[in-house]
């Protein structure tokens, strides 16, 4: 099951709020990483079950990385490098600085 992304997804059935899809674009990804911020406040998340989970900073890095590469899968290597610069300026904001050396590293 998705997390974030069309109505059936953890937050579409869980909370009737859900990012636009298919694939994941700038669009896509900005709404992502304000889920993501929420998920940072709250201090829980779902996983791909659907089950209630703790949000760690270490788990929204990963999460925000993988972006960049569902980006380049469905939109193509120029979309992800758009992509990676919206997920360094977010981790850099939040003080996950190291996560987003090693994401823009990858891309450029």
């Amino acid at each position: 099951m998705q997390i974030y992304t069309g109505p059936k997804s953890a937050y579409g059935r869980k909370h009737g709020v859900y990012c636009p899809g298919p694939g994941v674009n700038v669009k896509t990804a900005r709404c992502i990483l304000n889920m993501i911020d929420r998920e940072l406040k709250s201090g829980w998340t779902y996983d791909h079950g659907g089950r209630r989970i703790k949000m760690t900073p270490r788990l929204a890095a990963k999460r925000a990385n993988y972006l960049i590469a569902l980006a380049k899968k469905h939109h193509g290597r120029e979309e992800a490098r758009r992509v990676a610069d919206i997920v360094r300026r977010w981790m850099a904001k939040r003080g996950l600085a190291r996560e987003a050396a090693t994401a823009v590293a990858r891309w450029r």
